[in-house]
C-alpha cells in the first residue's frame, strides 16, 4: 500500500542571514539553492526565540513543539 502522506524537511542553518538565499546575494549557496528548486521556499517565517536573552532555544523548540 503506498503511503500518500508528504515528505516533509525542516532545513535549518547556523549563522545565516534570510538574505543568503536570495539569487541575487553574493553568498553563492548552490546545495541549498537546488533544495529550494525542488520544493518550497516559506519566505515569512518567523524564529520565536530569535530575540531572547538566551540563544539556542529555537532549534529544540521547533523539534519538540514547545515555544516557551
Amino acid at each position: 500500500m503506498p503511503d500518500d502522506r508528504p515528505n516533509i524537511l525542516v532545513f535549518m542553518t547556523d549563522q545565516q542571514q534570510a538574505q543568503v538565499i536570495h539569487p541575487d546575494h553574493p553568498c553563492q549557496t548552490p546545495n541549498i539553492q537546488r533544495i529550494i528548486d525542488d520544493g518550497v521556499l516559506f519566505t515569512r517565517t518567523v524564529a520565536p526565540r530569535a530575540r531572547a536573552s538566551i540563544p539556542g532555544t529555537t532549534r529544540p523548540g521547533t523539534a519538540s513543539g514547545t515555544t516557551s
